[in-house]
């Protein structure tokens, strides 16, 4: 794809960096060693069940297609680049998308990367916007994420009838 040859592009135009490619759990890991064979890619590194956070703790940019992996990263407020090479309309997320640098193809995903290498930080409007954006969707980053969600289970099961068992045949 588009998104692979242009990532490859990236990770040999920084043989000082070293990148990680964290595959969705369900894409095909035979795809991706594949292609750090063929690219002889000896600065990637393959991480295919590595828990996401650990991955992303471990980044200073993170480069994401059509993933909510983006909104995590930007709790962390690492800079994120949507890779939009070729793109699928029907995954189109425009709002989850302006939180990220878009790049279009492989020069402007290079260049993305090189000012982060170099630098720079994420701009205090796009920071507004994601801050605000993780509060409309997620709720208040105010550690007590866990503890809400478990009321309004504890809700929702008290609203219903007992009327099933968990352990049923």
């Amino acid at each position: 794809t588009a998104g692979a040859e242009a990532f490859c592009a990236m990770a040999a135009s920084f043989p000082d960096a070293q990148f990680i490619i964290r595959p969705h759990p369900v894409e095909s890991r035979e795809f991706y060693r594949g292609l750090i064979r063929e690219h002889q890619l000896t600065n990637v590194g393959f991480c295919p069940q590595d828990y996401i956070w650990n991955v992303l703790n471990a980044t200073d940019v993170h480069i994401h297609r059509h993933c909510t992996t983006a909104v995590e990263a930007w709790m962390w407020n690492k800079p994120t680049i949507e890779l939009a090479l070729d793109p699928i309309p029907q995954l189109s997320w425009p709002e989850r998308e302006a939180g990220s640098d878009i790049a279009s193809d492989s020069d402007m995903l290079i260049a993305h990367v090189r000012r982060y290498l170099d630098g720079a930080t994420i701009e205090p409007q796009r920071a507004a916007y994601r801050r605000d954006y993780i509060h409309r969707h997620m709720g208040p980053a105010d550690g007590r994420r866990s503890e809400a969600m478990a009321d309004a289970i504890d809700r929702m099961l008290r609203k219903r009838e007992r009327s099933r068992r968990i352990w049923t045949a």
